[in-house]
């Protein structure tokens, strides 16, 4: 089975993805917070982040800045999410 790693899985997005992926799928959700049955990892630090991928097929990236006043622009320009999760 297919597994797929969902960053910003309790957001928005992820909350609505979440129950159409797991009929199909091995879902793992990742959060900032730890909590039952997910991944806890930072995307801002990198803490967590190698082992929230290993084994994973997929990564649905939808996490975001939790800050709602940070422009997209501004937050995307200091964001660490491409130098933490490299292909291999």
């Amino acid at each position: 089975m297919t597994t797929i790693l969902v960053t910003g899985a309790s957001g928005n997005l992820g909350s609505a993805l979440l129950p159409r992926l797991t009929p199909t799928y091995d879902v793992r959700p990742m959060s900032r917070r730890s909590r039952p049955g997910w991944v806890a990892a930072d995307l801002a630090t990198g803490k967590g982040v190698s082992e929230a991928v290993r084994g994973a097929d997929v990564v649905v990236h939808l996490a975001s800045s939790p800050t709602r006043t940070v422009a997209w622009s501004s937050s995307r320009s200091r964001s660490r999410t491409w130098p933490v999760v490299s292909p291999s």
